[in-house]
């Protein structure tokens, strides 16, 4: 499949234990690598380190079988993270 870009520039609203839900489930079947930069607005020093990122990979919908592959802090430098393709599905929750 060729390359696809998708940017997400909204807000998120946090839930009661601190989690947002940033791309909800996204197909990737037919990828091999996936790359995601997460970069907070504004970019201010004291935000972006607060925030923690989770990937999370496999079967999301319907019956799920997924895990978290990485988790990192959100940076203020646009740090690209690559990961390999393990599931049909992911999501990036903050």
């Amino acid at each position: 499949m060729p390359p696809t870009l998708t940017t997400y520039n909204q807000s998120v609203t946090i839930n009661r234990s601190g989690f947002a839900e940033l791309t909800g489930s996204i197909g990737i079947l037919g990828y091999q690598k996936v790359c995601l930069a997460i970069v907070p607005f504004p970019l201010t020093p004291a935000v972006a380190p607060s925030i923690l990122v989770n990937v999370t990979m496999g079967k999301l919908s319907q019956w799920t079988l997924a895990q978290v592959i990485e988790r990192f802090p959100s940076t203020n430098n646009g740090q690209i993270h690559v990961s390999d393709v393990i599931g049909p599905e992911m999501s990036v929750g903050l």
